[in-house]
This record gives C-alpha cells, sequence and structure tokens, in this order.
C-alpha cells in the first residue's frame, strides 16, 4: 500500500511541463522516461528526461531544460514559450511591468541559491499543504491588451515537423521519401541563429526580435496599451452606436446580440461582412459607453479578437445656407429638398417664366414652334428678290 500511494504520488508530480503544442495532436502518445538521464541546459543540473514522438510525421522531442526552470519561467521544458500566450520569454517581458517578471541570475552561486529557496518553499507548501507563495511571479501576472493581442490561440504543429536533412542540402541524399528528415532548403539569415540560453533569459532571441519588429510600435510602448484605455465618447450625446471591427460570415447577428445585451437594451444591429465590420446601436448613451469599457480590448469569439470602439459621427441631415454667387437673388439651401419637386433645391419658381419678347406662340393645330427657315414660301420669295 505505502509503494502504490508513493507511485501514484510519483506520476501525478513526475510529469513534463509542455505546452499543447509540443505535446502533439495525437491523444494517445507513448512516452519514455530515463531518471536523471540528462543535465539541464539552463542550471546544468541532472533531471528526468521525457521522450515522445507528437505524432505521425513528427520528430521526436525530449524535454530540453528541468521542471524547476520551467515552473521559475511559466515556460515549457521543450520549446521554452510561455505556457499561457504561447509566446517567447522576451515578448512576453516586454509587456510586463517590473513587479510582475522574475529575473533570474545567470551567475552559477546566485542561480543555485535562487533555485534551492525556490524548492524549499515547494517542499514545504506540499508537506503542509498550502500555496507556494511569492515564487511564481508569471502566475501571478495580469495579462494586458498586447499579450491579447499577440497569443497564439490555437497550437502550432508545424513545430512538430522533422528537421531538415543536411545530407539533401550537400545533394547527397538517396533515401528519397523514405528519409524521415525534411527535404528543404536550409533556413538562413537571423532566424537560423537560435538558442535555448538566449530565449530563456529573453535577449537576444530572434523569433522575439522579429515578432517585435513586425508590431513596431505596439511592442515598444508597452504602456500606452495598458494604461490608456478606450477611446473618449464622443462630444455629440446623441452617438450610441458602436463599431465593431473584425466581423466576417461566421458571425451572425445572435452572437453580436447576446454579447452586447448583457451591457444594455439594444435598438438595431447593423451587420455588414462584406466590409468586415457590424454597427450595434444601444438605447441610451450610458449603455454604450458600458459596453465600451468593458468589451473594447477583451472581445474574442470564434478565436478572432474583435475590436469595438464608438461609431464615427454622422453628419447632420441639416446643412448650412451658403451664399448666393453673383447675379442670382437668393440662397441656395439643401435642407429643404424633396422628393416631389426636383427643381425645388435649385430654388426654381413653380410656375415657367414668361417668354420672351417677339416671342410668336405656335398656331392652332400646330404643337411646335415654326421658325422662317421652316418655311418654303418665304424662303423661296427672299431668293427671288435677291437673284
Amino acid at each position: 500500500l505505502t509503494w502504490s500511494l508513493a507511485s501514484l504520488i510519483m506520476s501525478v508530480e513526475d510529469f513534463p511541463i509542455i505546452c499543447e503544442t509540443c505535446l502533439g495532436e495525437n491523444p494517445f502518445i507513448r512516452m519514455t522516461k530515463e531518471g536523471y538521464g540528462k543535465a539541464c541546459k539552463i542550471c546544468d543540473r541532472p533531471f528526468t528526461i521525457y521522450r515522445w514522438r507528437p505524432g505521425a510525421r513528427a520528430r521526436f522531442k525530449k524535454t530540453e531544460i528541468c521542471p524547476t526552470c520551467a515552473k521559475m519561467k511559466n515556460v515549457c521544458q521543450t520549446c521554452i514559450l510561455d505556457l499561457q500566450f504561447g509566446l517567447p520569454v522576451q515578448v512576453r517581458d516586454n509587456a510586463l511591468e517590473e513587479q510582475e517578471k522574475l529575473n533570474v541570475p545567470k551567475s552559477i552561486v546566485n542561480r543555485d541559491y535562487m533555485f534551492e529557496q525556490y524548492e524549499k518553499q515547494v517542499s514545504d507548501a506540499s508537506r503542509l499543504g498550502g500555496p507556494v507563495h511569492g515564487s511564481i511571479a508569471y502566475g501571478k501576472a495580469q495579462s494586458s491588451s498586447l499579450l491579447n493581442r499577440l497569443a497564439r490561440r490555437a497550437p502550432y504543429y508545424d513545430r512538430n515537423r522533422p528537421h531538415l536533412c543536411s545530407f539533401y542540402a550537400k545533394g547527397e541524399c538517396t533515401r528519397g521519401d523514405e528519409c524521415p528528415y525534411r527535404h528543404q532548403a536550409p533556413i538562413t539569415g537571423e532566424l537560423a541563429n537560435q538558442n535555448i540560453k538566449d530565449r530563456f533569459y529573453g535577449v537576444n532571441d530572434p523569433v522575439a526580435v522579429k515578432m517585435m519588429r513586425e508590431h513596431g510600435d505596439e511592442t515598444s510602448d508597452k504602456s500606452k496599451h495598458r494604461g490608456s484605455g478606450p477611446s473618449a465618447p464622443p462630444a455629440d450625446e446623441s452617438v450610441k452606436a458602436l463599431f465593431v471591427g473584425g466581423v466576417d460570415g461566421r458571425f451572425t447577428e445572435e452572437e453580436i446580440r447576446t454579447i452586447f445585451s448583457a451591457h444594455g437594451t439594444i435598438t438595431t444591429i447593423s451587420m455588414v461582412p462584406q466590409k468586415g465590420c457590424a454597427f450595434v446601436t444601444f438605447s441610451s448613451r450610458s449603455e454604450a459607453e458600458n459596453a465600451v469599457k468593458a468589451l473594447w480590448d477583451s472581445l474574442v469569439l470564434h478565436g478572432v479578437k474583435l475590436r469595438v470602439d464608438w461609431s464615427k459621427t454622422r453628419a447632420s441631415s441639416a446643412r448650412s445656407t451658403y451664399a448666393p454667387p453673383p447675379g442670382m437673388k437668393s440662397a441656395m439651401s439643401f435642407h429643404s429638398v424633396s422628393h416631389d419637386d426636383p427643381n425645388k433645391h435649385l430654388n426654381l419658381p413653380r410656375q415657367p417664366p414668361p417668354p420672351p419678347a417677339g416671342f410668336q406662340p405656335p398656331p392652332p393645330g400646330r404643337s411646335s414652334v415654326q421658325y422662317a427657315s421652316m418655311n418654303p414660301q418665304a424662303y423661296a420669295a427672299n431668293f427671288s428678290n435677291h437673284g
């Protein structure tokens, strides 16, 4: 009974700390375990090695760092990426405040002392049945809007693909399709120089540098995203409509109504999937303000981060009266346009103007005006007189 209880405790505690991507898409995997089989690549202390194959076309993966280092930084033992957001440590720490970080010393003496204190706290907490106080800072960190935008929501199984075939790069591989390695050109550039220690400590990580360069100002100014909050409400108190960006054909009006109705009464919802947006109008201004404050940076639907902001103020239907151009008696006004009178916007009189001087109306029985050139007799008489 004592041996079975100890085995049960060991089976629960001695399990690798790995992310969903490294674990693979196959729910039935077989792992091999080797006690103290290798030294940790961070602290150089021996630890238990786990080795498995995530999928049929994936390469064999193993744990690279010890569980203590993984818990200290809240990272996967294999890929050394954050367990909560799936981001490199350098990107995650750049978005966190200083009090939310845990800086692991690089000095061997200070690092070993820090690990011993941490393991002592874990041992005391396990023996007394209480939590570990002040040891894991990342578990207590508040996720910022930047981390929510950059976070990987779904597993990325392409990271488990086999390594590149070195013989194929030299043009000497004779295995063909039976080769367990990838037949692709080798990766060049900054991404070709990656190591575990740089990723763990969050310095000079090529993947993190590339990600921060692509997002530009978002990662360079974290305070802008943590404390800026939603945009200010428009000065026009009649504006009660909100703009929802990122909406496509997957979203339905019922889903949008269910989310926004929790913040007030909705009068209308306009779905515009062609433009990738929707418009939600509330019955009162206060309800719209509450919805913006609650959903401006935390609305995720179908794995898509939606943007909630105030709708642009539409121009008033009443327009100002423009000064008349020279020669016109009255000014042109566009607010009195009527559909039943198309000429009213030009300020034209309703009655036709009087005919000019010398105008001859057509004789009875004729529906059009007769000109002198249209009378052959008058044209012949004038021609004979000139001859």
